[in-house]
């Protein structure tokens, strides 16, 4: 009875595993179907970004191609853009085909096109303009930015076309995981149990066979068992090869007992040359920053009896020394009691996943690093993210920031400027350089650029903006500077036309005098009265032309920093004396009454006696020329505090307020019609501050205002204070 009941249930577990081994049979089918379309999913869309890559390389060659040859008029320059060119038509046209099956990547590629042809026109005018017209030329339609803003839409259109991939090669990605691992997991489960269920129906079997004694039909059953195995494995190993990921299995002892087709590929082993190898012969895996060996899974399966999976950062070193990046797991095979009969190991190439992370994480780091700040935020305001250099420019770390309005970067009186910039970006219009304020976190308001990008779900709307910044408060600082210095130039561009006109008259004067007086001496018909008044006119005026020119060679000499002085300890006092008693006569004549002032002991300075009287005899001619019939010159002399002051005052014109800030500067003449004289070159003034500055110290111009005089003061060390 027991021999019988062992039969029965051997031949039931016979027909358990037949009916698991055709279930896994048709899982198997069904499920590597599903990971086949997955797998060539994932290829159409691998297809499409590195196509997507080549179009923007090729427009990169012909805008390097243009722009070397605009640089350099080499026509050789020109083959990478008659190359790029040459091929982008075939390449658009094969991303037409892959993207047929998706209206929106259709829709982009349209405007995609129409960029190009923008772009292709930009770049043959150009080359065009430089071919004919030269480099000047070219330039100038190069600055016109409309290349860039094209380059730049492009690859706005190529990034949004490669997120749509990138969004499906990670849907497609998953779902193929997932086929692979069902598959697997499928195939190694129902073959483990129709495997148990076969040696548990043998092991019944051998009972019965022992329990009857009869050993020739135990040999029997157990060579069914063997087959019956070997067409399990047979199974297992076809249903391993059809899985697109690679699978390498070992025995307990970790020993290599299958490998599929794409494992062989990967590893470069063939399969017998792998058989009953270690694994770590095969499967040889490094860390790929410290190129150190990273422990092989197997190991740690068979230590632990756990699923595990590789570290981040694996590379796989095939038997031909290529470096593979790989991710895998692996799980161990027990039997129904729990015997560890070996492991499976699958892993697959992650070379793209790689790629893509690498892409992302140069464009990380590019936001890092930029010297703009870069930014986001909801369509309502609230900022999600913080670059390093927004930290720097407002003051606020990304801990502050995030999370937080943008328009507390706003002043007060800019507010409306966030719903304007809003309004135009869901108009469908991008913010270029839109030059505003904003403000630090300090207080400090800064002058910016901006421009906006809107940020766009897969459907389309947009649920963020983009933002750069970049802080133009010194760029506009220099262009003010610039502004005022080109202001300054055009005035002293004016003044010395100014001043042509009248050195040309001053000169003119004095020569027309002396050149009508002297034919007239050379006749000897003049009594003596005008002959002493014709050799006086001479002298006068040649006396001015030697003024002018002294002052001319002065000026000259100041420009040049060339003035040189003779310095020794002087009085002031006698020096004015001298000086106004060459001026008594002119005074007398013109009706002006000079007064001197000194105090004791006042007026010892250390300095060149020829300049100051220079210096003396120019303020002097100044007061005399703007002063009118009746008036008053005053010269007044003090020393105080280690100071000596000269004031020469007088009851001229005066000065106008907005000229008063000016009357030191060359070329530069007060008007002095209302005292009826008019004359000079507009030096003198120039020439004295030079003077007293190098004497170290400081001259200084006052008047209430026109009518009311004016007065000038010089400041000198007095000797003892530091000379």
């Amino acid at each position: 009875m027991r021999a019988f009941v062992a039969r029965r249930l051997s031949v039931l577990g016979f027909a358990l595993s037949c009916a698991i081994l055709a279930l896994i049979g048709g899982s198997s089918y069904h499920r590597l179907a599903q990971l086949r379309e997955a797998s060539r999913a994932v290829e159409h869309t691998h297809e499409v970004r590195s196509e997507l890559e080549r179009v923007l390389s090729l427009l990169s060659d012909a805008d390097a191609g243009q722009r070397g040859f605009l640089l350099t008029g080499v026509v050789t320059y020109l083959e990478p853009y008659k190359a790029a060119l040459a091929s982008l038509s075939a390449r658009l046209d094969r991303l037409r085909r892959l993207t047929a099956d998706n209206p929106r990547q259709q829709t982009d590629l349209a405007a995609l096109e129409s960029l190009i042809q923008r772009k292709a026109a930009e770049l043959s005018t150009t080359i065009a303009a430089r071919e004919a017209r030269g480099f000047d030329v070219a330039t100038r339609i190069v600055l016109t930015d409309e290349g860039k803003r094209v380059m730049d839409q492009i690859r706005t259109v190529i990034a949004a076309m490669g997120a749509e991939e990138q969004r499906l090669l990670t849907e497609r990605t998953q779902r193929e995981e997932r086929a692979g691992r069902t598959a697997a997991f499928t195939t190694v489960g129902g073959l483990a149990l129709a495997l148990l269920l076969a040696i548990a129906a043998t092991l019944l079997l051998n009972q019965a066979i022992r329990e009857r004694g009869r050993a020739e039909a135990a040999r029997a059953e157990a060579e069914a068992v063997a087959r019956a195995i070997a067409a399990s494995e047979e199974r297992l190993r076809v249903t391993l090869a059809s899985i697109g990921d690679a699978v390498i299995a070992t025995d307990a002892e970790g020993r290599v007992t299958l490998m599929n087709a794409v494992a062989r590929a990967l590893t470069g082993w063939s399969a017998d040359d792998a058989a009953r190898k270690p694994l770590e012969d095969v499967f040889v895996i490094l860390n790929e920053g410290t190129r150190r060996p990273v422990e092989n899974p197997v190991h740690k399966v068979l230590r632990e009896g756990v699923v595990v999976g590789l570290a981040n950062h694996t590379v796989l070193v095939a038997r031909d020394g290529r470096e593979i990046p790989i991710g895998d797991s692996g799980a161990p095979i027990r039997t129904a009691g729990g015997q560890l009969l070996g492991v499976v190991l699958v892993f697959r190439d992650i070379t793209e996943q790689r790629r893509h992370e690498q892409t992302l994480f140069r464009l990380a780091a590019i936001v890092e690093s930029s010297e703009d700040a870069i930014l986001s935020k909801t369509f309502d305001g609230i900022i999600t993210s913080w670059n390093p250099a927004a930290e720097r420019m407002f003051g606020y770390s990304a801990t502050e920031a995030m999370g937080r309005p943008i328009t507390m970067l706003f002043p007060a009186d800019r507010m409306a400027e966030e719903a304007e910039l809003l309004g135009r970006l869901s108009a469908g219009e991008r913010v270029q350089h839109y030059e505003t304020e904003r403000v630090r976190k300090d207080g400090q308001r800064l002058q910016v650029s901006v421009s906006l990008s809107p940020l766009r779900d897969e459907a389309g709307a947009i649920v963020g903006v983009s933002k750069i910044v970049r802080d133009i408060t010194e760029l506009k600082r220099r262009e003010t500077l610039l502004r005022d210095a080109r202001a300054e130039a055009e005035a002293a561009d004016r003044a010395k036309d100014g001043f042509l006109a009248v050195l040309s008259h001053e000169l003119r004067t004095p020569l027309t005098t002396i050149v009508g007086w002297i034919p007239m001496l050379r006749r000897a018909q003049l009594d003596a009265a005008q002959r002493e008044r014709a050799f006086e006119a001479v002298d006068r005026n040649a006396r001015g032309l030697a003024r002018m020119i002294d002052d001319l060679l002065d000026i000259s000499r100041i420009v040049a920093d060339k003035m040189t002085l003779d310095r020794r300890p002087i009085s002031l006092a006698p020096v004015i004396t001298q000086t106004v008693e060459s001026f008594q006569h002119q005074a007398n004549g013109k009706g002006v009454v000079i007064t001197t002032r000194a105090e004791p002991g006042a007026g010892v300075v250390s300095a060149d006696p020829q300049r100051m009287q220079q210096v003396l005899t120019n303020l002097l001619t100044n007061a005399l020329r703007y002063t009118p019939v009746g008036g008053r010159v005053e010269i007044h002399l003090t020393t105080h505090d280690g100071r000596t002051r000269i004031r020469v005052q007088d009851t001229g014109i005066g000065i106008e307020p907005e000229l008063l800030p000016h009357v030191f500067e060359r070329f530069r003449q007060g008007d002095a019609r209302s005292a009826g004289t008019k004359g000079g070159l507009g030096l003198g003034l120039a020439i004295v501050r030079k003077i007293v500055e190098l004497h170290g110290g400081t001259v200084e111009a006052e008047s209430a205002g026109p009518g009311l005089g004016a007065s000038f003061i010089i400041t000198l060390p007095a000797v003892g204070d530091g000379c």
